[in-house]
């Protein structure tokens, strides 16, 4: 097996890590995301014998509260300024952004990150980007990416 298959198998381990763990969205983060919880029943039989049943229950859903389709301003600042105070009431864990970078050529992958430092740059390219828009979480890693590409569209 060469090097460029343990690079893949490793990339698409990391993928559907960030899949599983809502850090990478295949479809609009219309709802939180809920999981199902496992919670385990103490029951007693008739002869007084205790035991424990399984029980799976799921969450109620939430709908997201703030959705933003396009900022117009234009000022990368105010994009900057909007991500933050948008982070801050929401949670990180709950704030998320559109990617199209499996929708991208690579010529047009490569203009656009051509902005970003090389630790940025390595991060968006180590992900194998399906041929959809997905949603990325927003920590402060991704935002600053965010901001730079916003920035890099409207200079």
């Amino acid at each position: 097996m060469g090097i460029q298959n343990y690079f893949e198998q490793a990339q698409n381990a990391v993928f559907d890590y960030f899949c599983s763990t809502g850090i990478l969205l295949r479809e609009d983060p219309e709802y939180d995301r809920t999981e199902e919880r496992t919670d385990f029943v103490l029951e007693y039989d008739h002869y007084g014998k205790a035991s424990f049943r399984r029980v799976t229950a799921k969450a109620d859903r939430k709908k997201i509260c703030w959705k933003e389709s396009r900022f117009l301003s234009g000022d990368p600042e105010d994009f900057s300024r909007l991500l933050t105070e948008k982070i801050s009431e929401n949670g990180e864990a709950f704030s998320y952004i559109s990617c199209d970078f499996g929708l991208w050529s690579g010529d047009q992958r490569a203009a656009a990150l051509s902005c970003l430092d090389s630790r940025q740059k390595e991060y968006i390219d180590g992900i194998p980007w399906k041929p959809v828009r997905m949603y990325h979480r927003l920590p402060p890693h991704m935002r600053d990416i965010a901001v730079r590409l916003y920035k890099n569209m409207h200079s």
